[in-house]
């Protein structure tokens, strides 16, 4: 990677961890310049307005999360540890994503917003099968139609993150999944698989820092 690529990418990445945390309406280009210690002339020799700046810190978010589950879902473990490692992380994530941040997605990037549903939409379909089957042959997992579970799946993360629900039901994002991780986990799972790995489990939703 040249020093260029590696400055655009730091602009990214710097700008990223600011609007999940405040959103992107209400933060200005001279608040990432600022943090930066750059001008706003060197942003813009990079990205040439600040939707264009948006798209690729939130792009930087959705291939870390790709590579991350990716390289989970080829490891060698049980599938319950393969869940709990993916749901750990997602967690993790959400913790900083403020809900201004999704709101702001979704009412001033749209485009972007439904790129985002299509791609995690894509990587659910990827890699939960192969989970599930695994976990139905170990005896962790009820043995159900994979298809009716992923729908659910991504049909119900789909659902808790519309900014109507999260303003209906006042929870964070990262209190969104973690209701909807532990009700899918608590259907899912046979007795055994519940026994086996409750610690693990009781870890992720008690927000235990890993």
């Amino acid at each position: 990677m040249t020093k260029q690529e590696q400055q655009k990418q730091k602009i990214a990445e710097f700008a990223l961890s600011h609007y999940r945390q405040h959103g992107f309406s209400k933060v200005p280009m001279d608040d990432i310049a600022s943090g930066l210690r750059i001008s706003k002339k060197t942003i813009y020799k990079y990205y040439s307005s600040k939707e264009e700046l948006v798209e690729a810190a939130f792009r930087t978010f959705m291939v870390s999360a790709s590579g991350f589950v990716t390289e989970v879902s080829l490891s060698a473990n049980p599938s319950v540890v393969k869940l709990v490692l993916i749901l750990r992380h997602m967690l993790k994530e959400s913790s900083t994503i403020s809900n201004h941040f999704l709101i702001d997605l979704q009412n001033d990037l749209p485009a972007l917003w439904k790129e985002f549903d299509t791609f995690r939409g894509g990587m659910m379909r990827k890699v939960v099968p192969k989970i599930f089957k695994q976990g139905v042959e170990e005896g962790y997992v009820r043995d159900a139609p994979v298809a009716l579970v992923v729908t659910i799946f991504i049909s119900g993360i789909r659902s808790i993150l519309k900014k109507e629900f999260l303003d209906e039901t006042g929870f964070t994002m990262n209190q969104a999944l973690g209701h909807f991780y532990k009700f899918l986990l608590g259907t899912i799972l046979t007795e055994k698989g519940k026994e086996e790995f409750s610690n693990m489990l009781y870890g992720v939703f008690q927000n235990e820092k890993y």
